[in-house]
């Protein structure tokens, strides 16, 4: 399993988003590197093998099995994935910005305690969510 999958296997404290393309991915691990994440704890994934390399099985929280297993389904059917490490409250809402104007339709924040999707499709997609 490469180190890309892993990012998924444990998501907390990332924020992982759909995307329609590899190159939307990139635009988007770009922003993230101009805003301060490191460029090798991003990982944008567009092969629908690596699909199946993500595991699912893990004893996390039901939302957060079904969330990852969510991704997983888009992965294999030809959407790209980034995920990224948040810091706090302000750099997720920068994250989630980013994702936003990269063309992204769905993202989630797997915080310490709480997980929480947003549909980047929706009007009020320009709402960020907050860590708490």
């Amino acid at each position: 399993m490469s180190d890309e999958t892993r990012s998924i296997d444990h998501p907390r404290g990332r924020a992982i988003a759909v995307l329609d393309s590899a190159e939307q991915g990139n635009a988007a691990k770009k922003a993230l590197i101009q805003i301060g994440v490191e460029a090798d704890r991003i990982y944008v994934l567009s092969s629908s093998e690596e699909a199946a390399d993500i595991h699912t099985s893990a004893d996390w929280f039901a939302d957060t099995d079904e969330l990852v297993e969510q991704y997983q389904k888009k992965l294999a059917a030809g959407a790209t994935l980034i995920s990224a490490p948040v810091k706090n409250s302000t750099q997720l809402k920068e994250v989630q910005s980013i994702y936003y104007s990269a063309g992204a339709h769905m993202m989630t924040h797997f915080g310490t305690f709480v997980t929480r999707s947003v549909d980047l499709d929706q009007p009020e997609r320009e709402q960020p969510i907050d860590d708490k």
